[in-house]
């Protein structure tokens, strides 16, 4: 193969892999909105007046939608946070679990902290 045939066939897995890139229907959603899919442990949040500290994240799927789950620990003992992606129009679907049961809640109802400021 010479090496203007290698340069081609280059060009032609490379647009071809730009092309399959821009035809897959990604998840959209505004930074502010997804705020709550992008939490990297350790952080914080205050979730109904509690502290509650990130210690873990990990993806959902199987459910309805996919969705990332936040193990968490407050004063009152362990939580987990459930944040599923939401069909398109919609807003985020946030479930609090903990020892007192599941919660729905609004993504705007949790602040959230970082571990370190930056």
């Amino acid at each position: 193969m010479s090496a203007l045939g290698g340069a081609r066939r280059f060009a032609r897995e490379a647009l071809a892999l730009v092309a399959a890139w821009w035809r897959t229907d990604r998840v959209r959603i505004s930074p502010r909105e997804g705020r709550l899919l992008r939490l990297e442990p350790p952080c914080f949040l205050i979730i109904e007046g509690r502290l509650a500290e990130v210690l873990g994240r990990k993806q959902v799927s199987g459910g309805e939608r996919p969705a990332v789950s936040y193990s968490c620990l407050t004063d009152h003992g362990p939580g987990e946070l459930v944040v599923a992606v939401p069909e398109r129009g919609s807003r985020l679907q946030v479930k609090w679990l903990d020892a007192e049961g599941e919660r729905t809640l609004g993504e705007e109802e949790i602040p959230v902290y970082p571990s370190r400021p930056g």
